[in-house]
């Protein structure tokens, strides 16, 4: 199957929080569309400085993370919207200091109920074209 990126769109939750109150215009939400790299086996929405700054993301703490060939010291930002196609996961995305393409991890992906297409290097619906989310043992469709 190897590596593939998805057209996603980012935008600055407490941007989203603030138009939604009526604090700022919708268009004063700042986003970006990023083609991300989709890696199932990576946990995290990891993006690069320059789209934390264009995001305008406050740094909280900073971490050390596992990425291949080593560990790395990342620092964790304020939430982003992470919206692909109709669907939408609010994360901490994981800023890395390197220029780099934003990855796509799993928890996003959970959370937008969708996965990698095995045979077709692509995301899909995990359960078609409707978003089914488990809570607690129970079921939401």
């Amino acid at each position: 199957m190897g590596l593939f990126t998805e057209k996603i769109t980012l935008k600055n939750s407490g941007d989203v929080y603030s138009a939604g109150r009526g604090y700022i215009k919708e268009e004063e939400i700042r986003q970006v569309i990023v083609d991300a790299l989709v890696d199932s086996g990576a946990s995290a929405m990891v993006i690069p400085e320059t789209v934390r700054a264009e995001l305008g993301l406050q740094l909280k703490k900073e971490t050390e993370v596992s990425v291949v060939g080593g560990k790395l010291t990342a620092q964790v930002a304020e939430p982003v919207e992470v919206h692909w196609q109709d669907r939408m996961s609010v994360c901490t995305p994981l800023v890395i200091p390197v220029d780099m393409q934003p990855l796509l991890g799993a928890l996003p992906m959970e959370e937008m109920d969708i996965m990698v297409h095995p045979k077709e290097g692509r995301l899909v619906g995990a359960h078609g074209d409707k978003i089914v989310l488990y809570a607690v043992g129970v079921r939401v469709e």
